[in-house]
């Protein structure tokens, strides 16, 4: 029987989630969610490893697409280097797919501990992942003023 997440959420705060005891996150796969206008990466200690190679990034680009066939997202932490960090996350390690592309929103990485990380974001839609082209420097990414 597979266990039913439980997110609970106050704004885009996370503040109570079963996730961390589940047998996805012991296996190191990660959870996307999505809540107040902010996307939360939940990522479990299995994958804590590669929270530095997050930090170093001065942005994120999420992308939705297909991956062997399979609906899929991934996201690219942008540090303008020839190889930037990405993760791509099968559609259902995620609460939902953002439909609306080129849209700038904030992304938090989570732990048991709580936010690890935070960055910008922006969304593209995709065709075949990976997809690692780094967001266009024409196309600024922050609110107009």
């Amino acid at each position: 029987m597979t266990q039913i997440l439980e997110i609970q959420n106050d704004g885009p705060l996370l503040v109570a989630t079963n996730y961390w005891s589940s047998e996805h996150a012991s296996k190191g796969f990660c959870y996307l969610s999505f809540n107040a206008g902010t996307g939360r990466l939940l990522v479990p200690s299995p994958m804590e490893h590669f929270l530095p190679d997050m930090a170093a990034a001065t942005h994120a680009v999420m992308t939705t697409g297909t991956l062997r066939g399979v609906a899929s997202i991934e996201i690219l932490f942008d540090d303008h280097s020839g190889a930037p960090f990405a993760i791509q996350l099968d559609a259902r390690q995620a609460d939902r797919l953002l439909d609306d592309h080129d849209r700038l929103f904030p992304l938090w990485a989570y732990t048991a501990n709580g936010i690890a990380g935070i960055w910008r974001a922006v969304t593209r839609a995709g065709n075949l992942l990976p997809d690692l082209r780094p967001w266009p420097e024409h196309i600024p990414l922050r609110s107009p003023d």
